[in-house]
């Protein structure tokens, strides 16, 4: 069931203007984000874009956090990326969003759509994460592969968001059709008699 805290009544009055999107390595982020964007009419944006620099090379942390400030200064927008518990400047940030959306899909969901990915961007060498590539070797077959960093992260994400979302207007998503459900309701506007009523 979807866990709604504390959507239901102060986020159902006043429009969304600033959400952002975290969960699990392959668990849609930048889709729904997107999806999340167009609907509000903003341009979605991606943490892994400030934290890299072509060549796969980690931009200076200080200048990222002030790229993401700067970016995020505005009343409307849209960020996916993951939080850690000890990233104050960013969960800062995230604290200004009228509602942090956590996707959390079953393993065999995550895992699954991981490995279609990085065989796509490796075929046709789709950019991400700031102009870089990924390879079949680099995804499949090295120490610092995407799939086994999703699935040493899974569980720790987990308890860090369980913690550090308690008190923070959240919504949880526990599978796709949850996801679906929830991006084809926040499309759906209120009549002017719900308005009313709220």
């Amino acid at each position: 069931m979807t866990e709604l805290r504390p959507l239901s009544e102060p986020a159902a009055q006043a429009p969304l203007r600033r959400v952002w999107v975290v969960g699990s390595c392959g668990s849609g982020k930048t889709t729904v984000a997107r999806s999340i964007g167009e609907l509000l009419g903003v341009p979605s944006a991606h943490v892994d874009d400030y934290i890299w620099l072509p060549g796969w090379k980690l931009r200076d942390r200080e200048e990222m956090l002030d790229r993401v400030e700067a970016r995020l200064s505005g009343d409307r927008w849209v960020m996916e990326g993951n939080l850690g518990r000890d990233a104050v400047r960013l969960w800062k940030c995230a604290d200004r969003a009228d509602l942090i959306v956590w996707i959390d899909l079953p393993l065999r969901v995550t895992l699954w759509r991981l490995v279609r990915r990085c065989l796509r961007r490796a075929i046709l060498r789709e950019e991400c994460c700031n102009g870089n590539h990924e390879t079949l070797r680099q995804s499949f077959f090295s120490s610092e592969s995407i799939l086994l960093y999703a699935w040493r992260t899974r569980n720790l994400r987990r308890v860090i968001y369980r913690h550090m979302l308690r008190q923070r207007p959240h919504v949880r998503l526990r599978s796709p059709r949850e996801v679906a459900g929830w991006l084809e309701a926040l499309a759906i506007p209120l009549s002017p008699s719900q308005g009313r009523a709220a």
